[in-house]
């Protein structure tokens, strides 16, 4: 635009002639390059006016958006219809930069009571989550919704480092029963297993289960324990026939 004005005033240098005897109109000359001159000001006036009525339209606490059009309330205030309100954060709390919500959070070890951030009671063996809005008690100990109570752990057992349950597991060989771990009593020919539930033991490969005994597995000719080990099959090509193998 500039340019353009610029080309008209650089074409207005010289002065008009009048058309009868060729000389100068310089009144003429003098008034159209006046008024180019302040066209050409108004222009520029215009040009540079409208950031800044641009930036006055900017409600105080705001900053244009980075995309699109608008505007957008800096941290720790929110929009309402034409403004940008400072949002109230209470004692041991922090503004969020969210436009949703109430616009602040608790600080850690502290926890939202209505608009109000409440100390976190951390009772005595207990300790703050990773979150810092709850807590939980240490190795050992269990919660009783408000303190943290020491486990009893019985003979032949230990501690466990879940939350949940009574807090102990008998050692392997016992079982639990009420707040006690009784042995596990195992026949001859038996043997310990890890199941957790059950008879908790087995037999020996050769014997089987009779009752809380290990009764040794009775094999007739021609056959051979089986492959669980608590029983027997007939050697090939014999056949089974009742407690017996014989040929088809």
């Amino acid at each position: 635009m500039a340019t353009g004005i610029s080309r008209q005033l650089s074409q207005l240098t010289l002065p008009l002639h009048d058309r009868a005897g060729g000389r100068p109109h310089w009144p003429r000359w003098v008034t159209l390059q006046l008024a180019c001159i302040l066209g050409f000001l108004t222009l520029m006036v215009i040009a540079f006016a409208m950031p800044a009525r641009a930036e006055e339209a900017l409600p105080a606490n705001s900053s244009s958006k980075s995309y699109g059009s608008g505007w957008a309330c800096d941290m720790g205030y929110r929009a309402t219809t034409t403004e940008c309100e400072k949002v109230v954060v209470p004692q041991h709390g922090y503004a969020t930069d969210t436009a949703y919500g109430r616009g602040w959070e608790c600080d850690y070890g502290y926890v939202r009571k209505g608009m109000k951030c409440q100390l976190i009671a951390v009772p005595q063996h207990g300790y703050l989550d990773s979150f810092g809005t709850s807590w939980s008690c240490d190795r050992g100990y269990s919660s009783d919704g408000t303190d943290c109570l020491k486990i009893q752990v019985p003979d032949n057992a230990y501690l466990t480092d879940t939350e949940y349950g009574v807090g102990w597991e008998c050692a392997h060989g016992y079982v639990a029963n009420h707040d006690r771990c009784d042995e596990i009593i195992v026949p001859a020919n038996g043997f310990l297993t890890s199941s957790s539930y059950g008879y908790r033991w087995d037999c020996d490969r050769g014997y089987t289960k009779e009752g809380d005994q290990c009764v040794a597995v009775q094999v007739p000719e021609n056959a051979h324990v089986n492959y669980g080990g608590d029983g027997w099959t007939c050697n090939r090509p014999y056949e089974q026939v009742g407690q017996t193998c014989e040929l088809p």
